[in-house]
């Protein structure tokens, strides 16, 4: 991936509750556009991004900017771009905590749990990761909103892997995320009744497909 000054501060941040700081720091003294342009100037480093990037189901377009190993910390970039449909956006957990800082646009983080006096119904599955690739019913589960969250510009959030939750917004949006290290080779994920789910069918993006979303997304951090 890309070499750059945030290696120090993933090397540094083992603890979980310093990522929103790192995060504002990150962006305050190293500039994502630097590292935003300095792919947009390199072909082969963007065709290697390009790789591990994707339009992911949830709406946003998925760019591992760094990673230290396959399961290791890696940083990231969100887009929501507008003007492209997708087929659902689930309610989820993680096996990794995360933080996050809203560059462009806004969102909405919805929390939830699960509750047995709720009449919110929903199918809930297992999802194993790249070295557990399985999926397992669990069957129906009540959910109940805990927190609705509006994210503007600059805010960060963290959540840890447990926490149950789901990511919406109406406008194009972007945000750098900060995962940590996998704490288990497993998510869960529910879904409305009927829907299906292929969580291993992705689209990958195209070298010239995220240079396009690159240069959008440095020409909207700049405004």
């Amino acid at each position: 991936m890309i070499e750059n000054p945030l290696n120090q501060y993933l090397a540094e941040s083992n603890v979980f509750s310093d990522n929103e700081q790192l995060l504002s720091e990150f962006v305050e003294r190293c500039s994502i556009n630097g590292i935003i342009n300095s792919l947009l100037n390199d072909k082969k480093q963007l065709t290697l991004v390009a790789r591990k990037s994707y339009f992911h189901s949830n709406g946003f377009i998925k760019i591992t900017l760094i990673e230290s190993g396959l399961f290791g910390q890696k940083m990231r970039l969100h887009i929501w771009p507008q003007n492209i449909e997708y087929t659902g956006n689930n309610i989820h957990n993680h096996a990794w905590d995360y933080s996050s800082i809203v560059c462009v646009g806004e969102l909405r983080m919805d929390t939830f749990q699960e509750t047995v006096s709720s009449n919110s119904l929903y199918n809930k599955i297992k999802v194993g990761d790249i070295s557990n690739m399985s999926i397992n019913d669990y069957g129906e589960v009540s959910l109940e909103k805990t927190t609705s969250t509006l994210l503007n510009k600059h805010n960060t959030y963290s959540l840890s892997n447990d926490k149950i939750h789901k990511v919406t917004t109406d406008r194009y949006t972007a945000t750098l995320v900060l995962q940590g290290n996998h704490l288990q080779n497993f998510s869960y994920i529910y879904l409305n009744k009927g829907e299906m789910y292929n969580p291993y069918c992705v689209t990958r993006l195209t070298p010239d497909l995220l240079e396009s979303f690159l240069y959008e997304f440095s020409a909207k951090s700049n405004s």
